[in-house]
């Protein structure tokens, strides 16, 4: 059943209503690579290390469609796997992700799928069916949906806001920064706050504050330090994490072609 879902959901995304897709007949693949390095890997609100990590990650797109990978590496000993001895310089994390996006008038919609896996951990994998909408106007509300079909079986969505201010400075020809501003907040299914955060009450999660100065050096480079706040919104969720907030700075720089 869970594999004839994750099926399904990348037969609607490959297939749903190519005529909203607003890339033209014949658009070329476009590439991107990007390298980030964050001194804490938050998820969910979660601290899942500590210390400083890496993550890098690749896409190409198409007409809509898009396979990505991302990885996160840990540059430290923070966590201590067991059975697996040293993780620092390993893998730890590795996702996998196909998506199909398209517009139908001021509605952007996406869904897809998401594998995780956890290498040199001992942790199983899990997908992630999932369905986003948005809406372009001030402030682009977007509400998204995952549904966890394998390991956690519950359901977790986020609503977020963000908003760009584009060329705020321009200190030579063909470099300019850009503001990047977002929040989100966080709400789980009783099954997945039973997994993840080990209570089974549904309810809001956590909530995320996110400021980046996106330099653009050229057509194709951007680079981008960023600071970022999280919180564990309920206090059950807080009594059981050791840390129910976080603040963190990481820096990315990002490639297309």
């Amino acid at each position: 059943m869970k594999r004839a879902l994750i099926l399904a959901t990348v037969i609607v995304c490959l297939t749903a209503t190519p005529a909203l897709a607003q890339e033209p007949a014949g658009a070329s693949v476009e590439v991107a690579l990007d390298l980030a390095y964050n001194l804490k890997y938050i998820w969910r609100g979660i601290n899942l290390v500590d210390d400083p990590v890496f993550q890098p990650s690749a896409s190409a797109s198409w007409r809509g469609l898009t396979l990505s990978v991302w990885g996160s590496m840990e540059t430290t000993n923070y966590n201590l796997y067991p059975g697996y001895g040293s993780t620092a310089g390993d893998f730890t994390e590795i996702d996998y992700t196909l998506d199909y996006s398209w517009s139908c008038g001021k509605v952007n919609l996406s869904g897809g799928v998401i594998h995780y896996q956890f290498p040199n951990t001992g942790i199983s994998s899990t997908t992630e069916l999932y369905l986003a909408a948005g809406l372009d106007v001030p402030l682009a509300p977007t509400v998204t949906v995952y549904q966890d079909v394998d390991e956690a079986d519950g359901t977790y969505a986020t609503l977020s806001l963000g908003h760009t201010l584009e060329d705020v400075w321009k200190p030579a020809e063909g470099i300019s920064m850009s503001v990047d501003l977002s929040a989100s907040v966080g709400f789980g299914s009783s099954d997945h706050n039973g997994f993840y955060y080990g209570t089974g009450d549904a309810g809001f999660t956590d909530a995320t504050l996110s400021a980046g100065l996106p330099f653009k050096l050229g057509e194709r480079l951007t680079l981008t330090p960023s600071i970022n706040y999280s919180a564990l919104l309920d206090s059950d969720l807080r009594s059981g994490m050791a840390r129910d907030d976080n603040l963190w700075a990481g820096i990315s720089l990002g490639l297309s072609f």
